[in-house]
């Protein structure tokens, strides 16, 4: 199947997606409040089969008291592309008639990096000890 890649840029102004969010690029981000946990669930069965129809499969995130989280990025390109606008479109629609709304205040994401000269120094120990080495830094 032929994609169209989407920068995050292109992605931001097409029309309908304002329930979504290009959160640390390459991937879109919504998430749904429902009135309770089982009109979510609803939700995300009703996603799921859209998403096999479309052959075009979220991550999906289940929550208490009501909320659906969903990310969407093209897999093989590792990126965004039109089916994930088309998609999430499918997806809004569907929120609306499970009567489930946005909530968009708080799309965040938290990425950490360490940049280091010696990672085996501060790598986690495979081994399965309870130790960990000592090491010292200086400047």
């Amino acid at each position: 199947m032929a994609y169209t890649p989407l920068t995050d840029a292109e992605f931001s102004v097409l029309t309908g997606l304002d329930d979504w969010r290009v959160l640390l690029g390459g991937s879109i981000h919504a998430t749904f409040a429902a009135d309770s946990y089982p009109r979510a669930a609803a939700l995300l069965l009703a996603i799921t089969e859209a998403a096999e129809r479309a052959d075009h499969h979220p991550n999906l995130d289940l929550r208490y008291p009501g909320r659906v989280h969903v990310v969407l990025t093209t897999h093989s390109l590792g990126g965004l592309t039109d089916r994930d606008a088309e998609m999430a479109r499918e997806i809004s629609a569907l929120a609306a008639t499970h009567h489930a709304t946005a909530a968009t205040a708080g799309a965040q994401e938290l990425a950490l990096a360490l940049d280091t000269v010696n990672a085996d120094l501060i790598r986690p120990s495979r081994s399965g000890s309870s130790q960990r080495s000592r090491c010292s830094w200086e400047p």
